[in-house]
Order: structure tokens, then sequence, then C-alpha cells
């Protein structure tokens, strides 16, 4: 309906082109934040000494997404570094949750994992440069930050996402061999074992990236802003 009244329609998927009249249509690709690029402040000081999992639910976190790492966090650490990102919804108290359970942790165990209610912007480029693999939700900034870093993923659609856009996107990942999918309501350990899976074919994967590159438009934002002003 909105696309009736614009003058320019900016698409990120050349799938997108067909919904809309095509003489609006400009395949802009998605903007990556600049901040997100490149390494620059430092959330903590990480020193690697085994492979890296990142997970994250977005700024407000994801409850199943937390739920599920809790099970399995003390048989993770003892294979990884987890940094994880857990959002701070009180209906939840997640974040509260998993400070005990960390605090409740041997000292080994504790200094592997990295737990933030949230990171900014400027933050994620230093986590996105140590980290091997990430397990997270899979909107649309999320896939093209994946892409820009070539990192592997496992994904986990949000179920209620519109015209379920979050399964499409992953399911496009997951065909291109970059990425895996995880559905919320699976047992948990098949995601223990996903994990196992990608960390052990991490070349494999990273090599796919090939397959979806051209979807990455560095200049997407210049495209946008220069057509808008034109």
């Amino acid at each position: 309906m909105t696309g009736f009244f614009a003058q320019n329609i900016f698409i990120a998927f050349a799938e997108s082109k067909k919904y809309f009249p095509s003489a609006k249509v400009i395949l802009s690709g998605n903007p990556v934040r600049k901040a997100v690029l490149r390494p620059s402040k430092k959330p903590f000081n990480l020193q690697k000494s085994l492979p890296v999992l990142y997970f994250t639910g977005g700024s407000l976190g994801s409850h199943s997404l937390n739920q599920h790492l809790e099970t399995i966090l003390p048989e993770l650490l003892t294979k990884y570094i987890v940094i994880h990102q857990a959002g701070r919804v009180s209906e939840y108290n997640d974040y509260q949750r998993l400070l005990l359970k960390r605090s409740k942790l041997n000292k080994i165990l504790k200094a592997r994992y990295y737990l933030r209610d949230h990171f900014f912007s400027d933050e994620l480029g230093y986590i996105y440069s140590f980290t091997d693999l990430i397990v997270s939700r899979s909107g649309a900034n999320t896939l093209f930050e994946l892409i820009a870093w070539k990192k592997p993923a496992i994904l986990i659609p949000l179920p209620w996402s519109g015209g379920q856009e979050q399964l499409k996107q992953a399911q496009l990942l997951q065909k291109a061999g970059v990425a895996e999918i995880f559905q919320q309501t699976q047992a948990t350990k098949i995601l223990a074992k996903l994990i196992a899976k990608v960390i052990a074919q991490l070349n494999f994967y990273q090599k796919n990236f090939k397959n979806v590159e051209l979807l990455y438009q560095q200049n997407a934002a210049k495209t946008i802003v220069q057509k808008i002003l034109a």
C-alpha cells in the first residue's frame, strides 16, 4: 500500500522487485552501520584461546534464545568463549538470572562468559572481529552484517515476523551454505549439535560467502541519500 504512494522504493533483495511497480524500484541494498564494520570501542579485553561464539537476540534480547543458551552454557564454556547480549526485559528477568548463574561458575568458566544486557554499535565491530560463530535472530540488519563480516551463523528466525521474512532470510543464507537454521521450538540439544557442526567446518562455511557477496552493496546508504536528494 505504501508503495502505491511512494516515489521511490529502495529494496535490499532483488526478489522483492515483483511486489512493486518496476519503474519506482531501486535495488540499493541494505545499509550497514559503519560503526559495526570496524573494531572501535572495546566492551572488554578478550584473550582468544578458544573458538568464540556470539549469542544475540538484538538490542532487547530474545527470551527463547536466552533459555536455550542457559541450558547448555556450562557445556559450551568447556569448549568455547561465549559472548552474550541478553537484553534486559523485566518480564523475564533473564539478565539478572544469568548474572547469578555466571557468579556460580568456577573461575575458569566464568572468565570465558562475557555477559552484557546490551552492546552499542561502536562495540560490535570489536565483537565481530573476534567471533567465529554467531547465534542470532535473522533480521535484515543482522543478515547484512554477517555478509559484510563473512561470519557463519546459526539463525533462529522470529516465528511471528511479518510474512515470515526472518525465516526466508535465514533460508537464503542456509541455501548459500553460510548458515544453519534452528527453530526456537526445537530441543536445545539440537542447537548444541549445530554449534559443534559449524565450528568443526568453519572454513567450509566461510568459503561459501562467495555465494552471497553480491547481496552486500557497500554504498547502499549513499545510493539512497543521493536518490532522495536528486
